[in-house]
This record gives structure tokens, C-alpha cells and sequence, in this order.
């Protein structure tokens, strides 16, 4: 499963490099806007915070720490607030997300500038919101509890095998797609809980939730209560990858071409071997995740060319 992960995970960043992050200026216009331009555009010139939307209770992805905001989509977050002028904490108004359904809320009614949180990207959430990205991509997976003797597809429609997952999410689609009862939840987090309560056997998540939730569970002497198995969810025409993306107001297309041009440097960064922000955040949150990711930087789509 791993292995046809990866095969997935290459091409789709083969299929980004073709096709997804052509930089192209307007055809009618060959002089592309400039970023201060766009900044102008977008309403960032004399705005004295960037209003960002992030969960404050994912492991690895986006928590609290001694009362600071921490975790890989947190410090995506702070990238960009930095590219757009906004470089200090101080200079950001963090919001909280606290259900899934808040994200395209937020956007909608123009309560925050951007959003992460473990946003996938889909053509259903693109006919209300816009987004940047990908800039990571992840898969659907299962997390168990050590004892539960759950190992293949099977056993998840074994009877007291109670799975939980998030009401209206890509897991939810799959377990239905292959006749595996659930349980759903608002939140990732209360399906955390009630594994964690011994109320379910199993959580459908993508998996770096779970990988982080996992991280959680370590015991004194080292071993983890609930474990990853090796279980594709995937099914043809509904593979289980998605990709993440930054969530923006349909209607603020500067700060759309911004928020990509910055994710594309980022890339470039990365991919030429220089030093970016992006790879300190997964070197930090992610990597040490046991039954996480690969580091994957994908390109980004619909970048379009933004002039000096």
C-alpha cells in the first residue's frame, strides 16, 4: 500500500509539473501585475493584521503549545503572513476552527483572509471557495487501538469494530463506498476522543491527523496504544489522496495569484535545495511522526506570473 502510495504520489506531482503550475500571464495583457500591484489589489496595503483560520487541536498539524500556535500548517500559515508583509505574530489574528464546516463559513462570509487546516482540495469546495496549492499531499488512513486485532479491510465490518470518522468527509465517502458501518462525528477530534475512551475501535482520517494522534499515545516505556495498519481505503475513481490547499473568498482573485506565487517560491526553493520554511516545518512536525508522510513538496496549480 505504501508503495502504490508513492506510485500515486509521483504522478500527481508529475501531472503538477505539467500542467497544474504553468505560470502564464493574462494573453491579453503581456505585462504581468507586479506583487505590490496585487498587494494594493488585494487590500493588504495599511491592513494592520492578516486574519488566518486555523484548528487548535491537531497533533503535528495545528495545536497549542505553552500558549502559542504551533504545528506544519500553522507554520505554512506564518510563511505566507510573512510573504504578504505581515511578518511578525503580532501582525496576525489568528481564528479558531472548531468543526470542519467552519472553513468554507469563515471564507464565505469574509470573516478571515485565509484558512488552513488540513483543507483538501475538491471540485465540490471550489465552487465556494478558491484555493492555493497543494502543498501537501497525504492519504486516507485507519487508526486502531493496539488490541483491536485490526489488520486487513475485513475486520473494519466485523461486528464491536465501531469505526468513527467526520461527517461529510472524504473517509466518511470511502467507508460508505465499501460498506463499512461508522459512527460520525463533527470533528476529527471527537472521533480522537472516543477512541481514546475505548467508545470505538477505529478513526478514518487522513494521515498525518492520525499519525499525530498517534504520537500522543506513547507510554512511559515507549510503545504506542494505538497503532497505523496498513489498510488502502482507496477505491478506483476515489483513490484516498488529497491534496491540501490554502482556502481563500472566492471573489479576492489578487490575493489568490499572491498566496500562489508565494507557494510556487516556495517550491522552487525547495526543489533547487535552498533553504525554505516549508521544509524546517516538516523536518520538525512531520518527519518524526512514526506511520506519517514522505516529505512531499508538490508543485502548486493555476500559478499565474506575477512581474518584479
Amino acid at each position: 500500500m505504501r508503495l502504490d502510495f508513492r506510485r500515486h504520489l509521483v504522478l500527481l506531482l508529475i501531472l503538477g509539473l505539467a500542467a497544474g503550475g504553468c505560470s502564464n500571464g493574462p494573453p491579453d495583457d503581456p505585462t504581468p501585475p507586479t506583487v505590490d500591484e496585487l498587494r494594493q489589489q488585494a487590500g493588504l496595503i495599511g491592513l494592520g493584521k492578516l486574519r488566518i483560520a486555523v484548528p487548535d487541536n491537531q497533533p503535528g498539524m495545528s495545536f497549542v503549545e505553552n500558549g502559542r500556535r504551533a504545528g506544519f500548517d500553522v507554520e505554512i500559515a506564518r510563511m505566507i503572513a510573512g510573504n504578504l508583509g505581515f511578518e511578525s505574530e503580532e501582525k496576525i489574528e489568528w481564528h479558531t476552527i472548531t468543526r470542519n464546516s467552519e472553513r468554507i463559513a469563515f471564507l464565505k462570509n469574509d470573516a478571515v483572509d485565509l484558512v488552513l487546516g488540513s483543507f483538501s482540495i475538491t471540485d465540490e469546495r471550489k465552487k465556494d471557495v478558491a484555493f492555493a496549492g497543494p502543498y501537501l499531499i497525504t492519504e486516507q488512513g485507519i487508526l486502531t487501538a493496539a488490541d483491536a486485532g485490526i489488520g486487513e479491510m475485513e475486520d473494519l465490518r466485523k461486528p464491536g469494530n465501531r469505526v468513527c470518522t467526520v461527517a461529510s468527509s472524504t473517509s466518511e465517502g470511502l467507508l460508505r463506498a465499501r460498506d463499512i458501518p461508522f459512527q460520525p462525528q463533527n470533528t476529527v477530534e471527537a472521533c480522537f476522543a472516543k477512541l481514546d475512551k475505548g467508545e470505538v475501535r477505529a478513526v478514518s482520517s487522513d494521515r498525518t491527523l492520525l499519525a499525530g494522534f498517534r504520537e500522543t499515545s506513547r507510554t512511559d516505556t515507549g510503545d504506542y496504544r494505538f497503532t497505523l495498519p496498513d489498510i488502502a481505503l482507496g477505491l478506483e475513481g476515489m483513490n484516498g489522496i488529497e491534496s491540501l490547499g490554502i482556502g481563500m473568498n472566492k471573489d479576492r482573485t489578487a490575493l489568490h495569484q499572491l498566496v500562489r506565487h508565494y507557494l510556487q517560491k516556495s517550491y522552487d526553493r525547495q526543489s533547487t535545495g535552498v533553504p525554505d520554511p516549508w521544509n524546517a516545518a516538516f523536518q520538525k512536525y512531520l518527519k518524526p511522526l512514526e506511520g506519517g508522510l514522505e516529505s512531499n513538496h508538490p508543485k502548486p496549480e493555476d500559478v499565474t506570473e506575477v512581474g518584479g
